[in-house]
């Protein structure tokens, strides 16, 4: 009995967004009945939004464990989200699908099946919008349910519907109370009207913020809002000095992503600079990953460089935070430093040190114990030599093989999780052999997904425009050149070509009269 009422209160806090309190609840029952599948399984629910990737992890598989003793509708259920727990969310979106065909009123799978296309769609090309659906339907079964709302909110904010995004706003602040929601809400309020005192006064509310939720609400920000300036100033938030040492680093790496993806290597190095300072191998692993990014590629002794610096490096400390931000990368250190020297070697043009790189992740990723992405980082390395040699056709044909079977909360702490490089890449694979379709959806994945992303965003826009302008739809590539200029409008010199050409484009296709 204990066991269940902790399970029912658990519940209860979930659907009016209290993460903590029921993830504390949830603890509390499968502590007192270790076999209980559906606090197993709730526990998982509530742990993704408390940012526990570990917990929610390992809960999916025990409530799967204990589940054998429930209905088959139950055991369906929790095989699915188990399924999506380990990466595979287009199975598990098939899995949801099929719940909701057979037991339409399913208010669960309704709500699992919203979140997998809203989480997972648009990393693969797909529009955040196909979430709205599911969404809608969950609110038509249970009106109080209010995750359900704050993912409608910030589908609104990243359309711009600044109407539907204040109706929302107030809808969740009278569910939610207690939670972060509400904070998160006002911010892509905030974000979204672009008032400056609005803004400020946000800003001293995050900085005596609870620092636990600033890497999420930094996140929101910057996948359902195009204010970039605003963006940059709600995770400035994060390198604070009275900030832990760990916040301040994931900050400042967040600061470094968004100074690239203004085209500002020279900001970005900076942040990189003072993030070293406290965590040398985390600023080291992406100093390397933005040097080496496909269209801004530094000096080859520069290169040469960080390649050496990694031999130097001191093994990294346990993470002072269970929170996934801040433990994503725990026992992956040695794969990111041979991915790393790889795509190093790829772009001096090195094949036997590439080739030894690659068969090092590739034994690795061969491990039952690994992680999917291990894979799909040596195809990474292998297609960015490929280009290198400008090989297209086998580069396209090696990033067919991706398989970008990682959870999203991983996906969203991580750039070496996310695969934005290899998306990156396979979308100019694809677009060098002819493939445009194909190319363009993928061109289309670096929004609504995460703050590394937003690297690849400016770059993806030109390409865009490319091909809207071989295929004559010549206002659509306009606007995607255009887009550039507004992206990349104070970017470093080094990368002012792009932005040039992009103008030059636009001259081109809206002669001055």
């Amino acid at each position: 009995m204990p066991a269940l009422k902790a399970y029912l209160r658990g519940t209860q806090l979930m659907w009016t967004g209290r993460f903590a309190e029921a993830g504390d609840a949830l603890q509390e029952a499968v502590r007192e009945d270790s076999t209980f599948a559906l606090a197993w399984y709730q526990l998982s629910v509530a742990a993704d939004w408390m940012l526990r990737a570990d917990i929610a992890s390992e809960a999916s598989e025990q409530a799967v464990r204990f589940a054998d003793r429930l209905a088959e509708r139950d055991r369906r259920l929790l095989n699915a989200l188990r399924t999506v727990r380990q990466g595979r969310s287009l199975e598990g979106e098939q899995l949801y699908r099929a719940i909701v065909s057979t037991y339409p009123q399913d208010v669960e799978a309704w709500y699992q099946l919203s979140e997998v296309l809203f989480h997972s769609g648009p990393r693969l090309g797909r529009p955040l919008a196909e979430s709205r659906a599911p969404l809608l339907r969950l609110l038509a079964l249970e009106p109080a349910q209010a995750t359900a709302r704050v993912h409608l909110a910030r589908l609104a904010a990243a359309e711009g519907d600044v109407a539907e995004l204040e109706a929302l706003v107030d809808q969740v602040a009278g569910l939610s109370e207690g939670s972060r929601v509400p904070l998160e809400m006002r911010m892509l309020l905030v974000l979204a009207r672009g008032d400056a005192d609005e803004l400020n006064a946000l800003l001293a509310q995050l900085g005596s913020h609870a620092e636990g939720d600033l890497p999420e609400l930094a996140w929101a920000a910057g996948s359902f809002t195009d204010n970039l300036e605003g963006v940059r100033a709600v995770v400035a938030t994060m390198t604070q000095p009275h900030r832990s040492d760990g916040l301040q680093v994931v900050g400042r790496v967040l600061v470094a992503h968004l100074s690239m993806a203004a085209g500002q290597w020279a900001a970005a190095s900076s942040q990189l600079d003072r993030a070293a300072a406290l965590d040398p191998t985390t600023a080291l692993e992406h100093r390397t990953l933005l040097a080496t990014l496909p269209f801004h590629r530094r000096p080859a002794e520069e290169l040469s460089d960080l390649r050496m610096r990694f031999a130097d490096l001191p093994p990294p400390g346990p993470a002072a935070s269970p929170l996934v931000w801040h433990t994503v990368h725990d026992g992956l250190h040695e794969v990111l430093r041979a991915y790393l020297v790889g795509l190093v070697s790829a772009a001096l043009g090195e094949r036997d040190a590439v080739a030894r790189q690659v068969a090092f992740l590739e034994r690795q990723s061969g491990s039952p114990d690994t992680v999917p992405a291990l894979g799909d980082l040596a195809l990474g390395v292998r297609a960015a030599a490929a280009l290198a040699d400008g090989d297209a056709e086998r580069a396209a044909a090696l990033l067919d093989a991706l398989r970008l079977q990682t959870w999203h909360q991983l996906n969203v702490a991580s750039p070496f999780y996310s695969l934005g490089r290899e998306r990156f890449l396979r979308a100019r694979a694809y677009q060098q052999v002819g493939r445009l379709d194909d190319a363009e959806r993928w061109y289309d994945s670096f929004t609504n997904t995460s703050v590394h992303d937003l690297v690849y965003l400016a770059p993806s826009h030109f390409y865009r425009g490319e091909i809207a302008e071989a295929r004559g739809a010549l206002e659509e590539a306009v606007a995607h050149y255009q887009r550039v200029l507004e992206l990349w409008s104070d970017a470093d010199a080094a990368l002012q070509p792009l932005v040039e050409e992009a103008r030059a484009r636009i001259a081109h296709l809206v002669p001055h009269p």
